[in-house]
């Protein structure tokens, strides 16, 4: 992970290994920050900031995956924002993993609130975090945290009647259209569906 280097990726500086100790030592760049979840429960950000802010929690996670790197555990909790500049940076790579066998990345991980309904069907792990992503956009958005549960309550609301959102919030909209597209493809199965082939369904959305 030392040698990730993006602008909203929490650096690691140092990693002290010691024969003496049963645990590493990581020392992580500083970041004045709190987290993205106490950031929203404190309310009194504008509308027009959501685009900055998710800006950026796309690019820092769609870079982890053009490196064919899963977070695994990709919530509001694990990233960090500064209240005046409103940059973020995504932290706790502990559970993260470079693919390598897609059914080690589709075995249960993370925080189980914010797990996707799908997962034991999927065949695409990055979806995991894909799925994620949407939440902490939604979360943003309805200024309150979107559990697995919320999120899927939102999307079966959405498809029952797609116009009543698309009145009220185009970015709500655009969001869970994109999981509704993009949630067959992660549980397809197919013969070209090897490991080294498979993409993020994020390289799809747009900012």
């Amino acid at each position: 992970m030392k040698s990730l280097s993006h602008p909203n990726i929490i650096q690691i500086k140092e990693f002290i290994e010691d024969p003496d100790l049963s645990y590493h030592i990581l020392i992580f760049e500083y970041f004045d920050a709190i987290t993205l979840k106490e950031f929203i429960l404190l309310n009194e950000y504008k509308n027009e900031d959501f685009s900055i802010i998710f800006a950026q929690i796309y690019g820092g996670l769609l870079y982890l995956h053009e490196k064919k790197i899963l977070h695994r555990d990709f919530n509001i909790n694990n990233i960090l924002i500064n209240v005046q500049s409103l940059d973020i940076k995504i932290i706790d790579f502990g559970l993260a993993k470079h693919i390598m066998n897609i059914q080690y990345m589709l075995s249960p991980h993370g925080n189980f609130q914010y797990r996707t309904p799908i997962f034991e069907m999927l065949v695409n792990p990055f979806f995991e975090d894909v799925w994620n992503f949407a939440a902490v956009g939604l979360s943003l958005l309805k200024r309150h945290k979107m559990t697995s549960r919320k999120v899927l309550r939102l999307l079966e609301d959405f498809q029952k009647n797609p116009a009543e959102f698309q009145e009220s919030d185009k970015e709500i909209t655009r969001i869970l259209e994109f999981l509704k597209n993009e949630i067959d493809g992660a549980c397809e199965v197919n013969e070209d569906n090897v490991i080294m082939e498979l993409k993020s369904p994020l390289e799809k959305f747009t900012i």
